[in-house]
């Protein structure tokens, strides 16, 4: 019924403003009437915004809010070809449906854009644990964009997931000298060994500025941790932290590069 209010006050106020708006000066009174119909289409409008609290629900408050906002268009069109101009109330109230409905639909967008990325976080969760576990750090914590995490992630894919997202975080190598999602060297961090996934998010983050500044200029001359979360590609990304971080052999440069690709197109498209 609501949806069809702005069509029923049309259609009365074409009737019976015609001669009001187009041939006689308006009254006092016809000004107080029109006022009380403008002030209660504006309270039924703006009392209607719903709260969407499923995904379904906010897509159909979408659509439907769409189809408000182009049929009131219309209507306004439809006026204004009939000769009423910008200050008959008729137009004043589909200008009213579609001021309220496009701030309606920013917020149903908004609604079903959160439920999405929920959805999607729930099915990465479920498939891939800790790789976005670590995504998640990386963007919220560290505040990387998607390249730069890209990047690292496609070089702990190489140290501990196989070349694919599945990360194991306990992973000891070479007889215990290298552990975790890095690899990081047990000499060097002792610390290190048999920590949680946690801790070693927090020793990733505690470490990497002080590594790159100090080992960016293996990766290119002047460069730094600024520079490194300026990139804008990921396989630049992965080649900078796999040398100015990890510091491995060469010959795994390429893979890291290509994982890198893979955690892209898994997290961000």
């Amino acid at each position: 019924m609501k949806k069809k209010i702005l069509t029923i006050l049309t259609v009365i106020l074409l009737a019976t403003l015609s001669f009001v708006v187009l041939a006689a000066p308006t009254t006092k009174k016809q000004e107080t009437g029109m006022e009380k119909i403008q002030i209660e289409m504006l309270e039924v409008l703006e009392n209607e915004k719903q709260d969407p609290q499923t995904l379904e629900e906010a897509t159909v408050l979408v659509k439907e809010t769409k189809e408000r906002i182009e049929n009131a268009e219309i209507a306004k069109q439809a006026l204004l070809d009939m000769g009423y101009n910008e200050e008959c109330p008729a137009v004043i109230l589909t200008d009213t449906e579609i001021s309220i409905c496009s701030t309606n639909l920013e917020y149903y967008e908004e609604k079903e854009n959160k439920f999405q990325e929920e959805m999607k976080l729930a099915k990465m969760l479920n498939d891939y644990p800790t790789a976005t576990k670590v995504w998640k750090y990386m963007k919220e914590e560290l505040g990387w964009n998607d390249y730069v995490c890209a990047g690292v992630m496609g070089n702990f894919m190489a140290e501990t997931g196989g070349q694919t997202l599945s990360l194991n975080p306990s992973l000891y190598a070479e007889g215990g000298a290298y552990y975790g999602i890095a690899q990081w060297s047990i000499k060097y961090n002792p610390s290190i060994g048999g920590a949680s996934l946690n801790s070693q998010l927090n020793h990733l983050g505690n470490t990497v500025k002080k590594e790159i500044d100090v080992y960016g200029s293996k990766y290119r001359s002047g460069f730094n941790y600024d520079s490194f979360k300026s990139l804008q590609n990921e396989r630049e990304a992965a080649l900078a932290f796999a040398k100015a971080y990890e510091r491995c052999a060469s010959f795994t440069y390429s893979v890291r590069q290509s994982n890198a690709t893979k955690a892209y197109n898994y997290f961000v498209k």
